[in-house]
């Protein structure tokens, strides 16, 4: 088999490789998932819209089939193209252990109160009503979603809005867009800012876009200094399992945020506490990582 030599490309023309295979992914996986998807839900092809707005157990569903096919099967399909090694490429081979793992774990609990003061400070900046309109919507279907009623719904949506977004979009931002971006510019932080910004943009959440790009360059940063995608992984499946976790047990607030339990002088003490405290923890895994440079051998890409 003759494989593409993704080294030679521009990063706008990876880019738009990137994002054409993901789009022409999903909407083959799209396409399947709602014809499989007839089997067990009660929608068909002329109410299936209506059911994705209205039916949390579809919407779950197509969640998960969004996923897979916008990022997780995209990712592996790019780097078999490439011929690269997937455990190799994305550090999927070795094991995250140590305080570097600990730092993982801990790391988005104690950035909470940063990303809630940033989630504010976003929300004043000024948006045209659309974008007002579209998130309210966006917010009604996610608490609906998140509201789970039983136990085992909990653990659905962790597989589904915790575990797979975790997986894919690290494999997807982390493991093929920001490589290429560094290993193109040959500069760590043009790569990791970059592609954070765009890893928040993609979402369309553009309230949240400041908190979630900061999310995306701490991810980022961690995955260069590591040279192991798992970490990255961890700590976005921790940060979107604490929220699901946090919405069973307490429904009535809201996934946008709780940043109104809190006054803004509160809030803006405890962000930057948080603020200190997470860069502290980042200097700590810069640190313990440069201890380990034998984990640097998989770093340099062949895309």
């Amino acid at each position: 088999m003759r494989y593409i030599k993704f080294e030679e490309w521009s990063v706008i023309k990876k880019l738009f490789y990137f994002f054409f295979v993901s789009f022409a992914s999903y909407m083959v996986i799209f396409v399947f998932g709602a014809s499989l998807g007839t089997m067990f839900f009660n929608y068909t092809s002329e109410n299936i819209f209506e059911s994705l707005s209205s039916d949390s157990d579809v919407i779950r569903y197509f969640q998960g089939i969004t996923t897979i096919g916008f990022f997780i099967i995209p990712a592996l399909f790019i780097l078999f193209i490439s011929g690269g090694s997937i455990g190799r490429y994305f550090g999927l081979n070795k094991i995250p252990s140590g305080r570097k793992l600990i730092i993982a774990i801990i790391l988005m609990p104690i950035a909470i109160f940063l990303i809630m003061m940033l989630a504010k400070i976003n929300h004043y900046l000024p948006f045209p009503e659309w974008v007002y309109s579209s998130e309210l919507r966006s917010a009604e279907i996610t608490d609906s979603l998140l509201r789970a009623d039983n136990f085992t719904i909990l653990l659905a949506n962790l597989f589904v809005i915790a575990l797979l977004p975790a997986v894919g979009e690290e494999l997807f931002f982390r493991g093929l867009i920001q490589k290429a971006i560094v290993n193109k510019t040959s500069n760590v932080h043009i790569g990791v800012i970059i592609t954070a910004a765009i890893f928040s943009a993609v979402h369309f959440q553009f309230l949240g876009f400041i908190p979630r790009m900061l999310m995306g360059i701490i991810l980022g940063y961690m995955f260069v200094w590591s040279k192991n995608i798992w970490y990255p992984i961890i700590a976005h499946f921790i940060n979107n399992a604490i929220a699901v976790i946090t919405i069973y047990y307490n429904p009535e607030l809201s996934s946008s945020g709780s940043t109104e339990l809190y006054s803004e002088t509160t809030l803006f003490i405890a962000g930057i506490i948080s603020a200190v405290i997470v860069y502290i923890l980042l200097i700590m895994f810069f640190r313990i990582s440069k201890q380990r440079k034998a984990e640097s051998d998989s770093f340099k890409i062949t895309g």
